[in-house]
C-alpha cells in the first residue's frame, strides 16, 4: 500500500515538475497534455487497490445519499455525464489560444498541469468505476455502468475533444504563441493520433469483452 502511494507521489511530483519547469514548444506542449491527462491521470487511478476504489465509491454514495455538505461535489464525481462535460471543458479550453496563452505565462503552468491531472484522473475513475450496475439512463447521472458502457464512456471521450484538435489545427497564423502553421498540423497531428489510438484501443478492448462475455447481461467484466 505504501508503495503505491509513493509511487503516486513521485508521479505527480515528477510530472508538475516537467510541466513547470519545461517551456515547450506547441507540440510539445500539447504532448505534454496527452502525457498528463492520460497516462499520468490513468496511472495515478490504476495505483489505487480495486477495493479502495470500490469503498470510495460507496462513501460518495453515502455523501450523495445523505445530502451533507459537499454533495454537489461527489455527484459530479459519480456523474459520468459531469465528469464528460468537465473533461471536454476543460481540454477544449487549455487546447484553445486563449487557453495557451493563459497556460503559457508566469505561474499558470503548475495550474495547468493540475487541472490536467484532476480533470484526467476523474475521467479514468469514471472509465473504471466500480460502482454497483444500474440501469443506463440512471447510470448516466449517478454512475454505475455495465462494462459495456464505461468503454463507450471512454471512446466518447476521445471523440468529444475533436472539435478542440481541429482549433489547434485550423486556427488563424499566430494564434499559439507565434507557432507557424506547421507547428500547429505538427501539434494537432499529435494530439488527433494519442486520441485515435487510445479510441482504437478501447474500441479493440470492448469487442474483446464483448466476445467474452457473450454480449449478454453479466455486469462483472471488467478491465481493472
Amino acid at each position: 500500500m505504501w508503495a503505491r502511494i509513493a509511487a503516486q507521489a513521485v508521479l505527480v511530483a515528477v510530472s508538475l515538475l516537467v510541466a513547470t519547469t519545461w517551456q515547450p514548444q506547441l507540440e510539445a506542449h500539447m504532448v505534454v497534455h496527452v502525457v498528463l491527462a492520460d497516462v499520468v491521470a490513468g496511472a495515478l487511478v490504476l495505483l489505487v487497490p480495486t477495493a479502495m476504489r470500490r469503498s470510495w465509491s460507496h462513501a460518495i454514495d453515502e455523501a450523495v445519499g445523505s445530502r451533507r455538505a459537499g454533495w454537489r461535489v461527489a455527484w459530479m464525481i459519480r456523474s459520468p455525464v459531469a465528469i464528460l462535460g468537465a473533461w471536454t471543458a476543460t481540454l477544449t479550453y487549455l487546447m484553445s489560444p486563449h487557453g495557451h496563452r493563459w497556460a503559457t505565462a508566469g505561474t499558470e503552468p503548475f495550474i495547468e498541469a493540475l487541472l490536467l491531472i484532476t480533470v484526467g484522473a476523474l475521467f479514468w475513475r469514471a472509465t473504471l468505476d466500480e460502482h454497483e450496475a444500474r440501469a443506463l439512463p440512471t447510470a448516466i447521472v449517478h454512475g454505475g455502468l455495465r462494462w459495456w458502457g464505461r468503454h463507450v464512456f471512454a471512446m466518447a471521450g476521445r471523440v468529444s475533444i475533436l472539435p478542440a484538435i481541429i482549433m489547434v489545427w485550423y486556427a488563424p497564423h499566430g494564434s499559439y504563441a507565434g507557432a507557424d502553421r506547421e507547428d500547429q498540423v505538427a501539434a494537432a497531428s499529435v494530439v488527433l493520433g494519442a486520441e485515435m489510438a487510445l479510441f482504437g484501443g478501447a474500441v479493440v478492448l470492448f469487442l474483446l469483452l464483448a466476445v467474452r462475455s457473450g454480449w449478454g447481461g453479466e455486469d462483472e467484466v471488467r478491465v481493472a
